[in-house]
């Protein structure tokens, strides 16, 4: 709609700052073949020739220079000059802000392109015509002569009574009648030369009159015109767009592509840079819409490992930009402050962003744990946001990712943590790399990450695929959608008989419920982190 808008403005404010024009016409004739009384099929052939040669000549320089000096002009206004089908007449059209001056042009280029005619035979020889007179005067007399033998002749005849008279008589009958024929065809070419029209002229039959209305006034046309093509064009860009657009667009996209549930839809999760200051990017106000999302996004993940807890977690998504990273960052933090020890440990050795996320320095990391085999504690430090959170950076230097995340000191360190921590989140490289399908056979499960309107179908299918053929465990899917404002109330997308249900967060439905059934397992267990249930470090509940 607003392409329309704009074409119909621009083309408004165009239309409306042009000049009116004024249209004047002269039409000429070729040959004189109309004022025949029985003209036939080749008197109008040849005219009709010169009718286009003449139309031509009329555009050509000779002519506009003789005219533009006529008129005393130093250029000539637009003019056209046609030849309607078929015909013998000649159109001169032309078009200025002036009125006189359109007039005036017409009419001149009319009489210049008439003194390019060749002139007549009176015109260039007047001796010649004379002698055709007096040529034919004498024929007449002749003639007359003739006709007077030839009555004397025939009275002659019928008086004869020999056989050689009456021969003598015909033979010179007969060459008398002989010289008539003869008179009277010289009489009637020389006639015919004298009375014949030329065919090779140009009259005028309608004189340039002087214009009394603008021929642009139907200015509303063409914006109606460039409205409709506006509207055609963006109509058209929208279906291709619609239609070439190969991302995942809504949930329902992502959960017939993936074949897996939806766990969670997080608003904003890949909003901010990785350039952001350390510790700039978290979720520092536990009662915000963006804290609520993550901690249902964890209970979540606990009932979608059954009876048996989720202790490894790999946060993987089909490619870069889907905001991955920071899911992973924020679900550790979700982890930690419902009171359980959490490690983050950042395999995205190709692209690290964990210790920008969390505040922590990357100068030593996994990389080193693969070189003397320190300790796991010598490179794991304590995250500011949460007393149970531990950073296990990417590090710098040392192999390759896949040497790293392929070798028997990875399954080492996989064991190590699951011993001492609660929970481990892997930030996992895009699963487009091998480095992902690696370590997807070593966790307890695989989230995955994808962004609407940016994640396209078929890498959701591939990277679920690729996860599948490794034994990689999906535990369900999180949609991050940063066009997605939270709303009041807004509180996820909860897990719950392989659908999605949305929350409403009004005391009602599905999370109240939910809700409920978390706080009697709470009120049955004297671990509450074990579950995920029970109060946060910080308090809330």
């Amino acid at each position: 709609m607003l392409s329309v808008l704009l074409a119909t403005g621009a083309s408004y404010f165009a239309v409306e700052r042009q000049q009116p024009l004024y249209a004047s016409r002269t039409t000429l004739i070729v040959g004189s073949t109309i004022q025949s009384p029985n003209p036939t099929n080749t008197d109008f052939t040849l005219p009709r020739l010169l009718a286009g040669l003449y139309a031509d000549i009329a555009k050509r320089e000779p002519v506009r220079n003789a005219t533009m000096e006529a008129l005393g002009l130093d250029g000539l206004p637009n003019y056209t000059v046609t030849v309607p089908v078929d015909g013998q007449l000649i159109e001169i059209v032309v078009q200025d802000t002036v009125p006189a001056r359109a007039q005036a042009v017409a009419n001149e280029l009319a009489v210049q392109l008439i003194a390019r005619v060749p002139e007549t035979m009176s015109q260039v020889n007047p001796e010649g015509e004379q002698f055709i007179q007096e040529q034919l005067s004498y024929l007449e007399e002749k003639i007359i002569e003739t006709q007077d033998a030839i009555a004397v002749a025939q009275l002659d005849l019928a008086e004869f009574t020999s056989a050689e008279q009456i021969a003598d008589a015909q033979t010179d009958l007969s060459a008398l009648q002989t010289k008539l024929t003869t008179l009277q065809s010289t009489y009637a070419s020389l006639l015919s030369v004298t009375d014949e029209e030329p065919v090779n002229t140009i009259s005028v039959v309608e004189s340039a009159d002087l214009p009394t209305r603008p021929v642009n006034t139907e200015n509303w046309v063409y914006v109606a015109l460039a409205a409709t093509l506006a509207l055609a064009l963006s109509g058209g860009a929208a279906y291709l767009l619609e239609h070439l657009d190969v991302t995942l667009r809504e949930p329902e996209d992502v959960m017939r592509a993936a074949d897996a549930p939806v766990i969670g839809r997080l608003a904003r999760a890949s909003v901010r840079s990785q350039d952001d200051s350390p510790g700039g990017v978290q979720v520092t106000d536990t009662a915000t819409p963006d804290y609520e999302a993550f901690r249902a996004l964890r209970i979540n993940l606990d009932f979608a490992g059954g009876e048996i807890p989720l202790r490894s977690i790999l946060v993987v998504s089909p490619g870069s930009g889907d905001g991955k990273s920071m899911v992973a960052a924020n679900l550790a933090r979700a982890y930690a402050q419902a009171g359980r020890k959490t490690l983050l440990i950042d395999a995205d050795l190709r692209r690290p962003s964990s210790h920008k996320l969390l505040g922590v320095t990357n100068l030593e990391g996994l990389r080193h744990l693969f070189g003397a085999k320190p300790p796991l504690k010598t490179v794991s430090q304590r995250s500011s946001v949460s007393d149970n959170l531990w950073v296990i950076p990417a590090g710098s230097g040392g192999p390759g990712p896949v040497e790293i995340l392929n070798s028997p000191r990875m399954k080492q360190i996989m064991a190590s943590v699951n011993e001492e921590y609660e929970v481990t989140i892997i930030d996992s490289p895009p699963s487009l790399l091998a480095d992902a399908s690696v370590l997807a056979s070593s966790v307890d499960g695989v989230l995955v990450v994808v962004r609407l309107k940016h994640t396209p179908e078929s890498a959701l299918k591939h990277a679920v695929d690729q996860l599948r053929r490794v034994n990689g465990k999906i535990v369900g899917i999180v949609i991050n959608d940063p066009s997605r404002a939270y709303s009041h109330g807004y509180l996820g997308y909860w897990y719950g008989s392989g659908r999605m249900e949305p929350g409403v967060g009004n005391g009602r439905g599905p999370i109240r419920a939910f809700v409920d059934r978390l706080r009697g397992r709470a009120r049955s267990t004297t671990d509450p982190g074990a579950s995920g249930e029970g109060r946060d470090s910080d308090g809330h509940s």
